[in-house]
């Protein structure tokens, strides 16, 4: 079984972090790395970022509060 640390685009936070910011989704990161979603979800959160499709991120457009 790999784990997230196996895969050195998700290793690196830098790189991580440009993929993220580029717009890429959790779904199309993975596919990228050649591996599983909660590779990338895992990866994701131990660097602490948050990508497009992550469980448990809000999406920016949903207004909660009466903000």
């Amino acid at each position: 079984m790999k784990h997230w640390y196996d895969f050195p685009e998700l290793l690196d936070r830098t790189k991580l972090k440009e993929l993220v910011d580029a717009g890429l989704s959790v779904r199309e990161l993975s596919i990228r790395a050649g591996c599983s979603r909660q590779c990338v979800e895992t990866a994701l959160k131990r660097h602490g970022l948050a990508a497009k499709g992550q469980r448990g991120v809000m999406p920016r457009f949903i207004n909660r509060g009466g903000e």
